[in-house]
């Protein structure tokens, strides 16, 4: 096989990988916030998992090691923190998006569904991203 067919083969299979990996990160958000009392939080909160990890995965996905990203789950009373971690030595870049893009939304709907959210970085190859949702006060 040559290498230019053998790299497509590795591309494809990075994009099935990635696939895989943002659906379970989805998923898993969603079982630990019913397993935690909050699934009033599910649906939202799978939307800010998945455009933040998909961030996360782009921005380490120009690293040549393709070094792991995180995601972290944070709830107490008053809120739930879902932070996730990428080694990109790169700065989160906010920019003006056209009407007709097909990317580059993710952190407005992230910004839309959450009570705040921000990023810093932590280290030269350490950047999390985070949102904030409000718990919701029971009825009584």
């Amino acid at each position: 096989m040559s290498s230019d067919r053998n790299d497509r083969h590795l591309a494809h299979a990075w994009r099935l990988i990635t696939q895989l990996l943002l659906v379970q990160s989805t998923v898993h958000a969603m079982a630990v916030l019913h397993e935690w009392g909050l699934s009033e939080l599910a649906d939202d909160a799978a939307l800010i998992v998945s455009e933040l990890m998909t961030n996360a995965l782009d921005a380490s996905s120009i690293l040549p090691e393709r070094p792991p990203i995180t995601l972290r789950l944070l709830a107490d009373e008053k809120s739930l923190l879902i932070e996730a971690w990428d080694q990109c030595p790169l700065d989160l870049e906010l920019g003006q998006v056209d009407a007709d893009a097909e990317c580059g939304r993710g952190l407005t709907v992230v910004a839309a569904l959450s009570e705040r959210w921000g990023w810093e970085r932590t280290g030269y190859r350490r950047k999390v991203v985070w949102a904030e949702l409000a718990v919701l006060s029971p009825q009584g």
